[in-house]
């Protein structure tokens, strides 16, 4: 696998400490709701939401044992669907772009350059297949959204041993809790 990048976003269900005032909680509300609804632009695809806390590793994916960690507390939220079966764009570099004209940048959303990546390797079982994953922390104030998307022989393969049309993106907003 020739994995590239930094970071890798996992979302843990543990617990953990929750913003302490309203107006922390209102600032992480309005960025939840704008990317749920974001998200929801996805037809034909399941949105799911929850509340908890989840972590970033930045780290070399060949080098996790030196990883370091940030750890949130806010929402995550997991798109899943078919792209055959789905309209509007489901590719978190395009659904999230932060392009100086792009919706997001003029909401005050920034890249943060430490924190993206995209990994796309050939399968060695199968040399027409690839797999592709791609990752990206953006950043408007204390609130921080990690964008994390999966496709191809990630989501698995199908019954003609073709890379799935199945995708995922998970989309998780919150604020440092250590």
């Amino acid at each position: 696998m020739n994995a590239m990048g930094y970071g890798l976003f996992v979302a843990l269900a543990v617990s953990g400490a929750s913003p302490s005032s309203p107006a922390q909680l209102d600032t992480l509300q309005s960025s939840c709701s704008e990317m749920y609804a974001k998200l929801q632009t996805v037809k034909g695809a399941s949105l799911a939401r929850r509340e908890g806390s989840f972590s970033f590793l930045k780290h070399r994916l060949w080098n996790y044992r030196k990883s370091s960690a940030e750890h949130y507390y806010g929402c995550i939220m997991i798109l899943t669907g078919n792209k055959l079966e789905t309209s509007g764009d489901w590719h978190p570099d395009r659904l999230f772009a932060i392009a100086k004209d792009s919706e997001l940048y003029q909401q005050g959303w920034r890249l943060d350059p430490n924190g993206t990546g995209h990994a796309s390797y050939m399968t060695s079982t199968r040399p027409d297949s690839v797999d592709n994953r791609f990752w990206l922390k953006i950043d408007r104030g204390a609130v921080s959204c990690l964008i994390n998307g999966f496709w191809g022989d990630f989501q698995g393969v199908t019954p003609d041993g073709l890379p799935s049309p199945l995708f995922e993106v998970d989309v998780s907003c919150g604020k440092k809790t250590g």
